[in-house]
């Protein structure tokens, strides 16, 4: 069971194509990083939470994948999310792990950025 479960469910709530639009440009973003894509890829692998290995991620490579993501697809067009107190949100924090291990667990990016 991945970790993050609730975050790849609320990924998969989005539309084929916005999961591949943001894929694609998470993808092409990350392509700079690939040592960081690496990291995240053993940690899937490990059965381990990506970013777990940094108490701050959600505050700092976290926020860095959050705000790449919302260059293509802004917080007020994803789904709303009830919270545990009821209320609803529509932001990145609640999607976000899904879209990182998404490209954890795809093919290996080649110079290109493709797969």
């Amino acid at each position: 069971m991945p970790k993050n479960r609730w975050s790849i469910e609320n990924w998969n709530r989005l539309s084929e194509h916005d999961r591949a639009v943001c894929l694609d440009h998470l993808r092409s973003t990350m392509q700079g990083w690939p040592h960081i894509v690496e990291r995240w890829r053993k940690q899937v692998a490990a059965g381990e939470e990506i970013g777990s290995d940094d108490v701050r991620f959600h505050f700092g490579g976290g926020m860095a994948v959050r705000n790449i993501l919302r260059q293509v697809l802004p917080d007020y067009k994803l789904p709303k999310i009830k919270q545990s107190d009821g209320t609803l949100a529509q932001n990145w924090d609640d999607f976000y792990h899904g879209a990182l291990h998404a490209l954890a667990t795809e093919g290996e990016i080649n110079a290109q950025g493709a797969e």
